[in-house]
């Protein structure tokens, strides 16, 4: 039975319960008993219509806007949140990643990013750090200085390279979506696809941002001010 009919089931017996009430003064008490079971299982009903299996599809944010909860540092960069967007740099030449606190499998991840350059930095998944298991990493970096662009997928070498630096907005603000289902990675840059790779090496872990070690990168910043995040 679907959900409308067996709302509409819910209703007939109600009303039916009703007129028992009405015309009977001996088990009134005993009907008023069964109309709040299926008063209560009808409200099941309307619960279970509201928030159904399109639950697990939602988009969840990972960012807040306002602060870390929800995150985890690890090293000693500097993490902050100002005007709504989060913000990692060097502290004093250290550094350090950020992570969710919280582990995901599979997955469509949304990033809205910027960075001061120059820059080396990216959005981790499926890391564990804590078991020193890095994961991948959709980087954020210059095609010039690595051979890769922006968009590209690395795990202890590239998976995959985004050899097109024109993507990327380099002074503003950038979207990218990343979906891992099962071994299949995929990188969409500002609406372009430009990394795709299968690997199998990592299955679940954390969404996290690095802070890159080096003189070069102690001006650098990597900015974020939307992470979101739904299972597939």
């Amino acid at each position: 039975m679907n959900m409308h009919a067996k709302r509409s089931f819910c209703i007939s017996v109600l009303h039916r319960l009703r007129d028992g009430m009405r015309s009977s003064s001996v088990a009134r008490w005993a009907i008023l008993a069964v109309a709040c079971t299926v008063s209560v299982a009808c409200l099941g009903v309307r619960a279970q219509e509201g928030t159904g299996p399109a639950t697990q599809d939602s988009w969840i944010a990972l960012f807040n806007g306002k602060d870390l909860a929800g995150w985890i540092k690890h090293g000693d960069a500097k993490w902050t949140v100002r005007d709504g967007v989060l913000i990692g740099e060097q502290n004093d030449g250290k550094v350090g990643d950020l992570y969710t606190t919280g582990e995901w499998s599979d997955f469509e991840l949304m990033v809205r990013f910027k960075v001061r350059w120059p820059a080396n930095t990216g959005v981790w998944f499926r890391s564990q750090p804590e078991k020193k298991k890095l994961g991948y990493q959709m980087d954020i970096l210059s095609l010039k200085d690595y051979g890769a662009a922006t968009g590209s997928i690395w795990s202890k070498g590239f998976l995959a390279k985004n050899m097109d630096e024109s993507i990327l907005k380099r002074d503003d603000w950038n979207l990218v979506h990343i979906t891992a289902v099962g071994p299949k990675l995929t990188v969409v840059l500002n609406g372009k696809k430009v990394a795709e790779a299968e690997d199998t090496q990592y299955t679940v872990g954390r969404i996290g941002f690095q802070v890159h070690a080096g003189e070069r990168y102690k001006d650098m910043a990597v900015m974020v001010k939307e992470v979101k995040i739904r299972r597939r």
